[in-house]
């Protein structure tokens, strides 16, 4: 069971992305 480990790997992507797209 991987899928935790996968949204959490998403949700720091997505976070990261929308940051540096925001500035």
């Amino acid at each position: 069971m991987r899928w935790r480990r996968w949204m959490r790997w998403r949700l720091r992507t997505t976070t990261t992305t929308t940051m540096r797209r925001r500035m």
